[in-house]
C-alpha cells in the first residue's frame, strides 16, 4: 500500500519524517515502511551522457518487496549512500552484458557510484512507472530528524499477513490523531492516507 498524509489546507501531501516515524514505532498493521521518491540523473562516462529516471529509496525497499536481482545484491543496512542498483535494460544498453557489471563505477551527476546488483526487467517499481532505470540507497538528514516540517516524497508499506486496510487506516489516524494532540502547531487535521491499486481508502 502507499502511505500519504493531508490536511484541511493542502488535501493530499508529502509525508512529514517525523510523523513516518511515529507510524513504525506505533503501528502493529504494517511489517515494513520505506520512504522513497522519483529523481532523474546524468549518466556519463560510456557513450554519451544520458538524463535517467531513478528512484531513491531507503535501504530496506527490496527485501520489504520480497524481490531478488537478476545479478549481484540489493542494498545493504551497511551501504554507503554511493552504491546503485541497476535495471537489466539499462545493464544491457551501457555494456553489461558482457560481464556481471556488478563491482563497476558509473558517473552520476558527477559523483562515483558503484553497481551492486542488477534487477530483472520484469521487475518495476514504482509499479505504475516503466520509466525507472536505476535504484539508489537514500536515509534521512540526521538534522531532520525532529523537523516536523521535513518532508519525504512517498511511502510503501506492506501491511503484515491478516491485517486488512480498513484496520490499518483505523489505526494509523489514531495515532495521526495523538500526533495532532502532540504537535498541534504542525499537526492540525493532518490525517494519513492509505491507497492500494489506486482506490483510496481514508
Amino acid at each position: 500500500v502507499q502511505l500519504n498524509e493531508s490536511d484541511p489546507t493542502n488535501g493530499r501531501t508529502a509525508v512529514s519524517y517525523p510523523d513516518l516515524q511515529a507510524w513504525r514505532k506505533q503501528s502493529l498493521s504494517f511489517e515494513a515502511m520505506i520512504a522513497y521518491g522519483n529523481v532523474s540523473k546524468d549518466l556519463q562516462g560510456i557513450g554519451e551522457p544520458e538524463r535517467i529516471s531513478a528512484v531513491w529509496a531507503e535501504r530496506g525497499l527490496f527485501q520489504m518487496l520480497g524481490v531478488q536481482p537478476l545479478l549481484g545484491r540489493v542494498f545493504r543496512k551497511d551501504d554507503p549512500l554511493n552504491v546503485v542498483v541497476l535495471s537489466a535494460s539499462l545493464w544491457k544498453s551501457r555494456g553489461g552484458w558482457k560481464s556481471s557489471g556488478c563491482g563497476r563505477k558509473r558517473i552520476l551527476d558527477g559523483e562515483s557510484y558503484t553497481i551492486v546488483g542488477v534487477m530483472s526487467d520484469a521487475f518495476q517499481f514504482p509499479y505504475r512507472n516503466p520509466r525507472t532505470l536505476l535504484w539508489l540507497p537514500w536515509e534521512a538528514p540526521w538534522q531532520y530528524a525532529e523537523n516536523r516540517n521535513y518532508r519525504v516524497d512517498f511511502v510503501v508499506a506492506r501491511l503484515k499477513h491478516n491485517v486488512s486496510t480498513n484496520a490499518a487506516r483505523n489505526e494509523i489516524n489514531v495515532i495521526s490523531k495523538r500526533l495532532e494532540a502532540n504537535y498541534p502547531q504542525t499537526n492540525e487535521g493532518r490525517r494519513a492516507v492509505i491507497t492500494s491499486d489506486q482506490k483510496t481508502i481514508v
